[in-house]
């Protein structure tokens, strides 16, 4: 159940593309899952969605990387229609215009406002205010 949501975290953290992860890559991917700021966790979240790594994330990338989510929780990923609908809920409460994409900027205003969100997105964070 793990092995989705590590290949997405593994790609992230890759940054020479190289297939391991070399010292100060660790070094790099530790700092950076251990950290609470949300502004870094959102940046490193935004990374692990940004499958394509072209800078926006699009609905397809979301989904992919929320089954993951799903999977790794032991929740029911074989209901794609609940996991669409999370999708789209999650674009439409980010903001998300009529390109069908979501943009780092957007993703951490979206991360920073709405606690369901950053519960969901880049868990184990809070925003400056506790909202």
């Amino acid at each position: 159940q793990v092995a989705k949501f590590c290949e997405h975290a593994f790609r992230i953290f890759d940054k020479d593309g190289s297939g391991s992860i070399d010292f100060p890559e660790f070094l790099i991917a530790v700092s950076m899952a251990s950290t609470k700021d949300l502004v870094r966790k959102t940046e490193l979240f935004f990374s692990m969605y940004d499958i394509d790594q072209n800078g926006l994330i699009d609905q397809n990338e979301m989904k992919c990387v929320v089954e993951s989510i799903y999977e790794l929780m032991g929740l029911d990923i074989h209901d794609s229609t609940r996991i669409d609908m999370k999708v789209q809920e999650i674009f439409a409460k980010a903001g998300c215009d009529q390109s069908g994409y979501l943009t780092k900027d957007q993703f951490a205003l979206a991360c920073k406002n709405d606690r369901y969100i950053r519960k969901l997105l880049v868990p184990k964070t809070k925003a400056p205010n506790n909202r």
